[in-house]
């Protein structure tokens, strides 16, 4: 699903963070389409900061469970 689509936003940073403390609860990271390769993998109770171009949506899937991802855009 994408959470971030390049279309609203600017350049920006984000900060991602799984706040799941179960460590089946993986969230991976895509950019593009659905399906695309992943960019980034967020195990339970890790986190992230990057430079997000927005030439591209962002796209998250969960590898099992329900984990909960935080999410802060800081657009430039």
């Amino acid at each position: 699903a994408v959470f971030l689509a390049a279309a609203d936003y600017g350049e920006s940073y984000v900060y991602l963070k799984n706040l799941s403390t179960t460590t089946a609860e993986k969230i991976y990271i895509r950019s593009g389409a659905t399906g695309s390769a992943n960019i980034l993998t967020l195990e339970a109770e890790e986190f992230t900061f990057f430079p997000w171009s927005s030439d591209e949506d962002l796209v998250y899937d969960a590898d099992s469970g329900t984990p909960v991802m935080e999410i802060m855009l800081f657009e430039k």
